[in-house]
């Protein structure tokens, strides 16, 4: 209770010096709120907080450092889509397996995609981010997600 208290902290500290604030869902290696504020200068700060679509793994948390708008692709006459990266850390509860009641720590770093929309105000994006764990066994993961978030 007291680290989803503390990143709810760090989420509205971050917030206050965000250009664009955005909130939506993310869906994949796990399913739940997804948010993402606009630090200017190209840079952002993202995170999500779910619940794991793995039986092993419960609650998720991850928050990312982004170098955003990193590369352009032009799609015609639409908005283009634009390549992010960054490093991040991703805390997960785990609930079954010989770690049963353990907490993962990984490092990650996301590669993705994203098209923003004008009407409505929409992002939608998609990323791997190969993972790193440091606790409680080391070990390297994958994780894919897809999603939407509301542009304000």
């Amino acid at each position: 209770m007291k680290v989803v208290i503390f990143f709810i902290a760090l989420i509205l500290s971050v917030c206050a010096f965000a250009n664009e604030a955005q909130v939506g869902l993310v869906l994949g290696s796990t399913a739940g709120l997804s948010a993402k504020f606009d630090l200017g200068g190209n840079r952002a700060i993202d995170g999500v907080l779910a619940y794991s679509t793995d039986s092993t793994y419960g609650n998720y948390f991850h928050i990312d450092y982004l170098f955003d708008k990193a590369r352009q692709f032009p799609l015609g006459n639409s908005t283009p889509a634009y390549l992010y990266y960054g490093p991040g850390i991703k805390i997960v509860n785990i609930r079954n397996g010989i770690d049963s009641g353990k907490t993962r720590i990984a490092f990650r770093g996301p590669i993705g995609l994203n098209f923003q929309t004008t009407n409505p105000n929409l992002e939608i994006f998609g990323e791997l981010a190969p993972s790193v764990d440091l606790s409680p066994n080391t070990s390297v993961y994958v994780d894919v997600g897809v999603g939407v978030r509301f542009r304000f």
